[in-house]
């Protein structure tokens, strides 16, 4: 959760719709960026993603 919740931290929204719009926005922005999720998923015991560059 830290690497989506990095845009709403310590900041006030004001309802439930934007919260909603920031952290679905976030998710497709991760979703882009597969590298920024697999360095903060290194488990040791964690499998190797299929065809990993």
């Amino acid at each position: 959760w830290q690497v989506v919740d990095e845009p709403v931290v310590n900041k006030h929204i004001p309802d439930l719709e934007t919260l909603e719009a920031i952290v679905s926005q976030r998710c497709a922005q991760l979703a882009d960026d597969r590298q920024t999720l697999k360095g903060r998923a290194g488990f040791h015991w964690w499998p190797p993603i299929a065809n990993a560059s």
